[in-house]
Parts: structure tokens; sequence; C-alpha cells
């Protein structure tokens, strides 16, 4: 990898990059796989630790992270867009939630 990345995918099924530092709309964000480097647009900015999506996902389809099923898309989200609770709805329950 010629650049310091700035996000990693950890599972060559993963659609989302996790980010390692603050990351900011228009920025060619440098992404370490498992099999080389990818390069995204971001379509927004998107904070450390923060997922964004290194391909379209369709409304209704599955985020995967780490190789695991971590939600569903409740819209479309475009490469290099933020995945967060406003377009993700967790499988996994936070706090007293009870899954559905």
């Amino acid at each position: 990898m010629s650049h310091k990345p700035d996000a990693i995918v950890m599972n060559k099924k993963d659609n989302v990059a996790t980010t390692l530092r603050p990351l900011v709309q228009g920025q060619k964000a440098h992404v370490k796989t498992i099999s080389g480097e990818l390069i995204v647009e971001l379509q927004e900015a998107v904070p450390p630790n923060h997922k964004f999506a290194i391909h379209d996902v369709r409304s209704g389809e599955h985020i995967l992270k780490f190789g695991e099923i971590i939600g569903i898309a409740t819209e479309d989200i475009h490469r290099g867009m933020h995945v967060h609770t406003r377009n993700l709805r967790s499988l996994h329950g936070r706090g007293s939630e009870t899954p559905s």
C-alpha cells in the first residue's frame, strides 16, 4: 500500500469499511482490504471508527462488517456514504431494546 490507510475492511464479504480517523466529504479514502487497496471517494464526512459503503447497497439489503450481518439498509446507500443509524437498522438490540 503506497498510502497510509484511512479505513479498513476485514473480510472479503464486507460492504462497508471502518474509518481510522476523521474523513471529509470529497476525500479519496485509501481503504486497506484483505486483497489489497480500494480508493473510495466519500460522499459525506465520516467520523473516526464509523462505517462507509464501499459498494452501493440497496434498501433492504444486509450490511456486512467483519463478515457478519450487522443490520439492514433502510434506504439505498451509495458508495462513499456514511453508514449509520439514519440508513441502517441494527439487528443487535441496545441496552433494554428487544430485537425485532
